[in-house]
């Protein structure tokens, strides 16, 4: 039997929910509100005008919004936005592909607090260490990531003095090994960075001798092999 469901309007209110797993999940005050809701069979098509809530007293969503289209193993999300008070994520667009292990964003914009990058420390490499109380800046115009291909286009990273970057770039490995590609193009605009912020956050990795005698680093070229 194959079901069909339309709803014109929503609005959902949950003081508190929680999920009880290997770790406790507890979501506060939950708002949403959405319209034009259809589901059938595979697709569902949802738009969230309005989601506000508190997850696990760590991360209060202020103003969250977007249009969910999924269809089969294909999900499509248009005009994102994710905003606490000392946050913002937003983006045209975000399409993953199940079947493909793809993923496609563009004109992604965000703006992250450190006590957020803290929270989602756990899933950073673990070499890879924060810079107490600043913010991550970060635009890209368009990212694709699959299995044997990345390529971003437009770059604009900003950490600290640490990292300073403007850019685009395309790798691409046909047996999935990044580290060693088979193809590479990176056009560095702009690389700015502190040595010393630079070195904190970078871990177990030793920066040389002959770059720590210095104090601040620039460079901008393009690579091609």
């Amino acid at each position: 039997i194959g079901w069909t469901v339309t709803m014109q309007e929503i609005e959902m209110l949950h003081r508190l929910i929680k999920i009880d797993t290997d770790t406790s999940t507890q979501i506060s005050n939950l708002k949403v509100v959405a319209k034009d809701l259809n589901y059938h069979a595979d697709s569902l098509t949802v738009d969230f005008q309005k989601v506000n809530g508190n997850y696990n007293n760590q991360f209060d969503l202020q103003e969250g919004s977007a249009q969910f289209n999924i269809q089969q193993n294909q999900v499509d999300i248009q005009q994102v936005t994710l905003r606490t008070k000392a946050d913002q994520i937003i983006a045209d667009q975000i399409s993953i592909g199940s079947d493909s292990q793809s993923y496609d964003i563009k004109n992604l914009s965000s703006e992250v607090s450190f006590s957020l990058l803290k929270m989602m420390k756990p899933y950073f490499p673990k070499d890879l260490q924060l810079l107490k109380e600043k913010k991550f800046r970060g635009k890209v115009k368009s990212l694709h990531l699959d299995p044997q291909s990345i390529d971003l286009k437009n770059i604009d990273i900003e950490y600290g003095a640490a990292i300073m970057l403007k850019g685009s770039m395309n790798m691409k490995s046909l047996q999935g090994d990044f580290q060693n590609p088979d193809k590479l193009f990176v056009k560095l605009d702009m690389f700015k960075s502190d040595i010393l912020q630079l070195d904190e956050i970078i871990g177990t990795y030793t920066i040389p001798d002959s770059l720590r005698r210095y104090r601040h680093l620039t460079a901008s070229g393009i690579a091609n092999g």
